[in-house]
């Protein structure tokens, strides 16, 4: 038919008789043939009514909460179908003005830091921003003789600049954030300043602010427990990076133990002592020459301290205890989001699976009766999602698929098949494979994070390089909020292609009534969380979600 309800789902059993199923959950008011009316209140996919006998033929009329459906049944198939939409607007009242909604957002803001609407990966600063940092530090700490660790900077310095705001010392100087390049994995115990010394010198492209009154020097090799550095006045200058007890063999031939925590001074005023010196702590034997004005030719020779073998886990007991962690830690906390996937090929034969399970294509569910009769029975006794009951380690998703549930499951998969050569290859984060569907509501939600930013979609979202927009003659996806939610953050925080394919609705709103920031979702929570994330963004949600609709199948609406 032209015509397709998205309500109601027409098809002819085996034996020849019409049947009509509920495609969502749903009141439907029947008009049947020979004028009798009745309401029935039915879930998504169970049957609705029948049509088979002699005196059930005839014009029929379905009537629910978003459509009128007048369909003929001829006595072996279903003709002239007609469906007019009830366009269900919400009173002018209730659909917020624009400074009315601003200022719903903004007492949701006031109420969610706003640690949890900008994306984790653009909470950075810059090289730029770092060495500024450190340039307080030096005028905070009196002088670079005193070399706080980390541990000080942030009670002494960075707590107190960021307690008003509430946020971290990133977001205080970046609120929107910035993307970052590079992820700094490092102890606390560090010189802070030494720390910053260190990224400085490794990248050209850190612009440093004010000079220090002390650099360190650019070594071929690098000590793990000690810091050369020298002060304006010429004096060679070491400092401890962490906790040890350090043996000392001046040039001169004496020779002394030190204790010293992270950040200490070890010993300073070397003008004089010219020559080669001996530094030997629990880890590592150091040699270095001072020459006078700078520390040259570093030698570093590692000690090897290995536990005593009792103290090391044989393979076994790890394997017992890796197994005993993973048993109480569900793996999809354990595998990364943004590895959730499922292939084309696996996804074919689910589909395969669809088709047997359902008694061949006619029946046509849509993805809420595959999840319910198919994925999660096979899901339930794993308790993981169905991509990580086919991958356990998860494999990298390169396509993100944004789409809406009523739609029908085989058509979803064709259309993303036809869309792509190479398929079966190619791998989907898809919501309904990627997120674990026996799971309680309570459970979804700790997995879902505080905020739609920390959620698995974003993860996803800013990893693939992909996002492919799949459309549907059923249900316009954008009355779903996660949808519009899902075209906004690819579009602020996404680095990938965004391609839209399949067909909207017949006359698809592109703006107002229940679609765009009106979209609603099952959670008031959500959706106060949602907006206020859509609204961080800077973005026009409204006029996004309308380009979209327009698109034509197979447009590339922005390219990486």
């Amino acid at each position: 038919m032209a015509q397709k309800s998205a309500d109601l789902k027409f098809s002819i059993e085996k034996h020849g008789i019409g049947e009509v199923h509920a495609l969502r959950d749903l009141t439907v008011k029947i008009t049947w043939p020979f004028g009798q009316t009745e309401e029935r209140t039915k879930k998504a996919g169970e049957t609705v009514a029948f049509a088979g006998l002699k005196d059930y033929i005839g014009p029929y009329k379905f009537e629910t909460d978003q459509e009128t459906v007048q369909i003929t049944w001829t006595g072996n198939a279903w003709t002239e179908l007609d469906v007019k939409s009830k366009v269900a607007l919400a009173h002018p009242a209730q659909l917020p003005q624009d400074s009315q909604r601003k200022a719903q957002v903004q007492q949701v803001k006031s109420k969610i830091s706003m640690m949890k609407l900008i994306p984790a990966n653009r909470w950075g600063i810059t090289g730029k921003q770092l060495m500024a940092l450190a340039d307080q530090v030096v005028q905070k700490f009196t002088g670079r003789d005193e070399n706080p660790n980390v541990y000080e900077v942030v009670e002494k310095l960075i707590k107190p600049l960021c307690k008003e705001s509430g946020v971290s010392y990133a977001l205080l100087l970046n609120p929107k954030g910035i993307k970052c390049s590079t992820f700094v994995t490092h102890a606390w115990f560090e010189s802070f300043l030494a720390f910053v010394d260190d990224i400085r010198d490794h990248y050209p492209d850190l612009k440093p602010g004010v000079g220090c009154c002390c650099t360190s020097t650019a070594m071929a090799q690098q000590s793990s427990d000690l810091k050369f550095s020298f002060a304006g006045n010429g004096d060679g200058m070491i400092y401890v990076l962490r906790d040890l007890t350090v043996k000392i063999t001046y040039a001169n031939g004496f020779t002394e133990e030190r204790t010293r925590k992270a950040g200490d001074l070890v010993i300073a005023g070397l003008r004089l002592i010219i020559g080669l010196w001996k530094f030997e702590t629990d880890a590592e034997v150091v040699q270095i020459n001072w020459n006078g004005s700078q520390w040259t030719g570093l030698d570093v020779k590692s000690k090897a301290v290995l536990a005593p073998p009792a103290q090391l886990p044989q393979d076994s007991q790890r394997k017992a205890q890796v197994q005993q962690v993973k048993s109480k830690i569900s793996m999809m906390k354990l595998i990364p989001a943004n590895r959730w996937g499922i292939t084309g090929k696996q996804l074919m034969a689910l589909a395969d699976q669809v088709v047997q399970k359902f008694t061949g294509r006619d029946e046509n569910p849509n993805v809420y009766e595959v999840v319910d009769k198919l994925i999660k029975p096979l899901c339930k006794e794993s308790g993981v999602s169905y991509a990580l009951l086919l991958n356990p380690k998860g494999i990298k998703c390169s396509t993100f698929v944004t789409h809406a549930w009523f739609e029908s499951f085989l058509a979803f998969v064709d259309d993303i098949r036809d869309h792509y050569p190479d398929f079966e290859t190619r791998v989907f984060w898809i919501c309904f494979t990627a997120n674990p569907q026996t799971w309680s509501p309570a459970e979804l939600s700790d997995l879902l994070g505080p905020s739609a930013l920390q959620s698995p979609f974003a993860i996803a979202i800013q990893q693939c390089d992909t996002f492919l927009i799949v459309r549907n003659r059923s249900k316009n996806l954008y009355s779903r909020l996660w949808c519009v939610a899902e075209l906004v953050l690819v579009n602020a925080y996404g680095d990938c292609v965004v391609e839209v394919i399949g067909n909207m609705p017949p006359r698809a709103q592109e703006r107002g009534g229940d679609i765009g920031l009106n979209a609603t979702c099952s959670s008031p929570e959500d959706v106060e969380m949602l907006r206020a994330t859509i609204e961080v963004t800077g973005l026009d949600a409204n006029s996004l979600v309308a380009e979209a609709i327009r698109a034509r199948p197979g447009t590339v609406l922005r390219s990486a």
